[in-house]
């Protein structure tokens, strides 16, 4: 019995001092915190392992990071995994629609920019892009002349338009000398030669008497008018005209100081026919929703593909000019130890118990080959 009770008292012995010997290992990881002194002399192992080396294992840890773990090859290959392109392809058709919803005008998406009148500040850019440009091409063009300015397609218009226009003139002449206006325009026109004319044109009044000279010229000038000759005296007088316009420069057309006034009437003239206001109360939805499925089907995606090829060269210099590896030292710093301490023991204090209880199981073998020892001996 008392062999027995030797031997279990030597495997409590070992077993107690083999747990004990192991978990005081693993507190003096961690604790003390700081060094303690007796006197000027600190004590040994004071203070705990990953206190007195954190500096070094948050070095280490960042290097181990940046080295293993969070490196731009396995970054690279899961921004271009089809997992990641799915989810980013959602993510923004998502917002697409619901941006969509919100029937935003371009005036409201303007201000997302600039805080200045939207309005504004387009028909002055415009106005300054059309002067600009106006200014520069007269420059460049006012000795040249008209023929060599217009294409050959604009000129055949332009001649091609003789025959009708020059009806349509005369048809409008026509129409006015019949009217009350135009009999009234041509007496007055009369009265005034006549006046100019002096005894000759008091002897012609005399002579005609009560008669109005208007009612005798206005069928005459009618008949004129309708004769197909007539269209065809105008469209030879406006060909003769455009023969010898042609061939003019232009700055015989215009003086450069009338030039730039005419340049900038007619960029003001351009810009205020614009429905510039009107587009821009107008909702972003009604342009984009005809192609709404288009968008999210077809342009999307292409646009995230694109992006995140063109994001794949950029990795390996974002990661390095984030500096990963220094903020996890710098994080791995600033946290207190007994928080460092709690975060290592959430993670491993399962490992931490079962070495203890290692610790406590090698002692008690140790114990019981010691007591078989002594009974032997």
């Amino acid at each position: 019995m008392n062999d027995w009770m030797t031997i279990v008292i030597m495997i409590s012995i070992g077993a107690a001092i083999g747990g004990f010997t192991n978990s005081l290992a693993i507190k003096m990881l961690f604790r003390p915190y700081k060094p303690i002194y007796i006197g000027k002399m600190r004590v040994p192992f004071t203070p705990g392992l990953i206190p007195k080396r954190r500096e070094e294992l948050a070095k280490q840890l960042g290097n181990m990071v940046t080295t293993h773990l969070v490196t731009p090859e396995r970054f690279i290959k899961k921004w271009m995994s089809e997992e990641t392109k799915h989810s980013v392809n959602t993510q923004v058709t998502r917002l697409f629609r619901e941006w969509l919803e919100k029937e935003t005008t371009i005036e409201q998406m303007g201000k997302w920019f600039t805080k200045e009148d939207l309005e504004e500040k387009i028909v002055t850019q415009l106005k300054n892009v059309l002067v600009k440009g106006g200014n520069s091409w007269w420059l460049t063009n006012r000795s040249e002349k008209l023929v060599d300015v217009l294409t050959e397609d604009f000129e055949e218009k332009i001649t091609g338009a003789f025959p009708s226009l020059s009806k349509t003139i005369v048809k409008k002449l026509e129409i006015y000398v019949a009217s009350p206006e135009g009999k009234d325009t041509l007496e007055g026109l009369i009265q005034d030669f006549l006046k100019d004319k002096g005894m000759l044109g008091n002897m012609i009044t005399m002579f005609l008497g009560n008669v109005s000279l208007s009612d005798k010229i206005q069928p005459e000038l009618l008949k004129f008018l309708r004769r197909e000759e007539t269209a065809e005296l105008v469209e030879g007088f406006m060909q003769s005209r455009w023969t010898k316009w042609r061939v003019t420069p232009l700055e015989d057309w215009v003086s450069p100081e009338k030039g730039e006034v005419f340049i900038e009437q007619v960029s003001s003239f351009v810009v205020g026919k614009l429905p510039i206001a009107s587009l821009l109360h107008t909702p972003v939805q009604n342009w984009v929703r005809p192609f709404e499925e288009t968008v999210a089907q077809d342009w999307i995606p292409n646009g995230v593909e694109v992006v995140m090829k063109k994001g794949v060269g950029q990795i390996p210099h974002m990661m390095e000019s984030f500096r990963i590896d220094k903020m996890v030292e710098e994080q791995v710093e600033s946290l207190p130890v007994s928080q460092l301490e709690e975060l290592l023991l959430s993670i491993s204090r399962k490992e931490f118990k079962m070495i203890t209880v290692l610790g406590a199981l090698l002692g008690g073998v140790i114990g019981l080959f010691q007591g078989i020892l002594v009974l032997f001996l």
